[in-house]
């Protein structure tokens, strides 16, 4: 008789499953992929990176047709000198139909984006008063008037600023961050009207249970049209979150080619972007992408390094 439960019991809950696939299947929501393997990704790599190699990759990927490429970051040179020529890497992206972004750090970084013609840029908070010391050097509060600063240049100059929350689930210094917390930053955050609010899983410590309480209460607040998720697969635990988010209907997501590496006291990785897309259309999403190139031929592409 148990054996008897215990084999319904399984069918019950595939029964389930099938129901909530067939229902999946039937949604045609766009799915928007950033990609940002070109700065969150390299910054951090041992082996730096030429400008004529970066360029290689980001060139690479506009033929691969993706929408969204964050290319580089507007940092000090000193602090990140993986990222050093951006500037100029940023004067030679060609024309085409992706969107490009650059990290901008402080009203510095902003200010040299501005120059070079960026008007779409990615601005870092970090969601627990240590991460903010340890990672900037500033405090929490001055993190969150500094980006506040930016955030009302850039209302006047028509930039859409990705503000990224980051230590929203765990912080490497605080432990686990509460849900209240980020609300309340997010809250802050949206009086702004940035672009997107991205929730950052920076050292990959989610799980869906946690993604899904919290992504379903932001939503509740702001809607899902500017909110977005940007995990980490330090546990193998970044496919499943996506899927906790996009449940809650979150269709904004970063992923890195080839899961380029980082680390911030505890090693992980960002979503594949092999990973991140492949799923979608089983689930019934389709990916936002760009024309495709007419008459060209996407070819392997060898990345130099200095």
């Amino acid at each position: 008789m148990g054996r008897s439960q215990d084999v319904a019991g399984k069918y019950l809950a595939l029964w389930r499953y099938s129901a909530l696939a067939r229902s999946l299947l039937n949604m045609a929501d766009a799915v928007t992929i950033k990609e940002v393997g070109p700065r969150d990704g390299l910054q951090s790599q041992p082996v730096h990176l030429t400008v004529e190699a970066r360029l290689e990759l980001v060139t690479a990927l506009i033929d691969a047709r993706l929408p969204e490429i964050e290319v580089g970051s507007f940092v000090s040179p000193k602090a990140v000198p993986q990222m050093a020529g951006t500037d100029t890497l940023v004067a030679a992206l060609p024309n085409s139909g992706c969107t490009y972004s650059v990290l901008v750090p402080n009203q510095k970084g902003y200010e040299l984006a501005l120059s070079a013609g960026i008007t779409e840029m990615g601005l870092v908070v970090s969601a627990t008063e240590l991460m903010n010391q340890n990672n900037i050097g500033k405090g929490l509060e001055d993190t969150f008037n500094s980006a506040e600063i930016i955030l009302e240049r850039a209302l006047g100059d028509g930039v859409d600023i990705h503000v990224y929350l980051a230590v929203a689930f765990e912080c490497p210094y605080e432990g686990l961050v509460a849900p209240a917390t980020v609300i309340d930053q997010v809250n802050r955050l949206m009086r702004w009207q940035p672009s997107r609010v991205m929730v950052a899983d920076t050292i990959g410590a989610a799980n869906p249970r946690a993604v899904s309480s919290l992504v379903s209460e932001l939503v509740a607040q702001h809607g899902s049209e500017v909110l977005g998720c940007h995990f980490h697969d330090t546990r193998a635990m970044a496919m499943a979150n996506v899927f906790a988010a996009l449940e809650h209907d979150v269709r904004l997501f970063d992923s890195a080619i080839g899961g380029l590496r980082w680390h911030y006291q505890t090693v992980g990785h960002r979503v594949p972007r092999r990973r991140i897309h492949w799923p979608s259309p089983l689930r019934g999403y389709r990916e936002n992408d760009i024309p495709k190139p007419q008459n060209r031929a996407v070819q392997p592409t060898r990345i130099r390094a200095n």
